[in-house]
């Protein structure tokens, strides 16, 4: 089972490298220190109802991390919207925020501290060990769907 899910990975990349361009997140194999196949950086928080998040909590199989100054506070699941509903039908967690020590975790530079921005906004998908499945940048969270869908396809 090792060796497959790599093969999938590359699949995926490649798979990747043309559809993201027209939907402007883009699919990366590195990100500032940050790799495919390696361990997440390790950072606990706790969501906007006081749920306590992190690289792998809350239990689950995998899970989708956006960094993004898109919110206002971090949410988990359904406190992020409905657009979580397809990441927990497939049994992970969609954790969504907009923490500047996180985001320096993650190698997203702020460029406004004003009004929170960030230099890109980045979607890690992730498995319950914590390691990091793909990674995508320029992303929205409306795009978390078409990610997850498209993911999910290749892997079966």
């Amino acid at each position: 089972m090792a060796s497959l899910p790599r093969f999938i990975y590359i699949i995926l990349a490649c798979s990747f490298l043309f559809s993201c361009k027209s939907n402007n997140f883009e699919y990366i194999e590195e990100f500032r220190g940050l790799k495919v196949g390696n361990l997440l950086p390790h950072y606990t928080g706790l969501s906007k109802q006081g749920i306590h998040i992190g690289n792998n909590t809350p239990e689950g199989n995998f899970f989708v991390h956006v960094i993004t100054h898109e919110i206002s506070e971090t949410c988990l699941d359904l406190e992020c919207d409905n657009i979580a509903k397809l990441v927990l039908e497939k049994g992970g967690h969609l954790i969504v925020s907009n923490d500047a020590k996180l985001a320096q975790k993650f190698g997203i530079r702020l460029i406004s501290n004003g009004q929170l921005k960030f230099d890109t906004s980045l979607m890690i998908l992730s498995d319950k060990e914590g390691i990091i499945l793909s990674m995508y940048k320029n992303v929205k969270i409306t795009d978390v769907k078409k990610i997850i869908s498209d993911f999910d396809k290749l892997r079966d």
